[in-house]
């Protein structure tokens, strides 16, 4: 449309007491998160002590790439790369 207004800079939907509300229940959802391996491979490894009397090598690689690549997960999740393959992928399911 010619001679349309263009709009404002956008402005920010979020108030500042809204802005730390979801700030706070990402910081809950990232703790649980990491928390729910931590748990996992912590029980896992008092299983193999308690059944096999050793940690199993794959429990301790695999817990330690599990921990390891949490944080790189995370940083991923966000980036453009990532978002665009996975509206590719879902895509696929329409």
């Amino acid at each position: 449309m010619a001679g349309a207004p263009q709009p404002k800079t956008p402005t920010n939907v979020f108030t500042a007491g809204s802005q730390k509300s979801f700030n706070a229940q990402l910081k809950k959802v990232y703790t649980w998160y990491t928390g729910g391996f931590v748990v996992f491979i912590v029980a896992l490894a008092i299983w193999d002590f308690r059944t096999r009397g050793k940690l199993h090598p794959v429990t301790r690689w695999g817990g330690l790439a599990l921990i390891v690549s949490q944080p790189a997960r995370l940083a991923l999740s966000g980036t453009a790369v990532w978002l665009a393959f996975a509206t590719w992928l879902t895509s696929l399911a329409r």
